[in-house]
């Protein structure tokens, strides 16, 4: 009759216990698969999430140059224009609003075709539902076929800053003019314009 000792016993312990996991080992590396997988979601979902918000700025951003960028060629086509009830240029500070006649030339043609060849340009800053917009209207001096048209162009604020010629001339356009953009979110714009003020129509 064979006797087992207990080095016997314990070897065959031993062994058992490398044929597979015990439930503790299995329950641990749930675990820490599961905070590496929560973990690398997460950084995935961050990662997107801050792309798509970049991404979103970057949009912001590039139609607010847009923008700019028309402002300053519409006022570089400003013209001292002389008509009946309106002033040639006017900035209001507290309407938040710029008006100024244009002469449609070879730089805005796409947009102020020359059948019309004078334009009435009003920008306004207005506030709808706690949130600033700046609408822009154009109106022909010869309507002829063309229609006036307003609507809003862009979210946030803006603010000019005006010099005339120093001695000022009555009458006359501005000499600068700096058009500052303050978005909603991010970071301020300016745009710096130089004025022919002694351009007559």
């Amino acid at each position: 009759m064979d006797r087992k000792g207990p080095m016997t016993i314990l070897s065959r312990k031993v062994s058992l216990n490398k044929t597979g996991f015990t439930l503790l080992e299995t329950l641990v590396s749930i675990a820490i698969f599961s905070i590496i997988f929560v973990a690398i979601v997460s950084t995935i979902w961050l990662g997107l999430r801050l792309t798509s918000r970049s991404r979103e700025i970057a949009q912001k951003y590039l139609g607010a140059r847009v923008v700019l960028d028309s402002m300053a060629m519409e006022l570089r086509s400003a013209f001292d224009f002389r008509f009946p009830g309106y002033d040639n240029f006017k900035w209001d500070p507290q309407e938040k609003k710029l008006e100024f006649w244009l002469v449609a030339s070879d730089e805005t043609k796409y947009f102020y075709p020359r059948p019309a060849p004078v334009y009435r340009v009003i920008y306004n800053v207005r506030e709808e539902e706690g949130r600033k917009i700046l609408y822009k209207k154009t109106a022909p001096v010869y309507p002829g076929n063309f229609n006036v048209m307003e609507g809003p162009v862009l979210y946030g604020d803006f603010d000019f800053a005006i010099e005339y010629p120093t001695p000022r001339q009555q009458e006359t356009l501005p000499e600068k003019i700096v058009i500052t953009f303050k978005p909603e979110k991010g970071d301020v714009l300016q745009r710096t314009v130089y004025l022919p003020i002694y351009k007559k129509f």
